[in-house]
């Protein structure tokens, strides 16, 4: 799987959909989401930035390591979320 091109958090996770787990996906997809509202400017959706909270940044670093540490145990068979 080549993920040149594919430049965001979600963009990779959309590539690696074929080798990771629907759950971690979406794990990594949390990541990527939050990471965006902190660094894209306003969202169109809302038409403002986010806030983000302190909080969230340390909760977005807890889940980082999590769904690493997950992903690398799914592949050695080891089934946890």
């Amino acid at each position: 799987i080549t993920l040149n091109g594919a430049n965001g958090i979600n963009q990779k996770v959309n590539r690696l959909n074929s080798v990771i787990n629907a759950k971690h996906q979406n794990m990594l997809f949390y990541i990527g989401h939050i990471r965006n509202a902190a660094d894209h400017g306003i969202d169109t959706t809302i038409n403002s930035s986010w806030i983000i909270k302190p909080q969230t940044a340390i909760e977005h670093v807890n889940i980082s390591i999590s769904a690493i540490t997950n992903i690398v145990a799914f592949i050695n068979s080891e089934y946890q979320v």
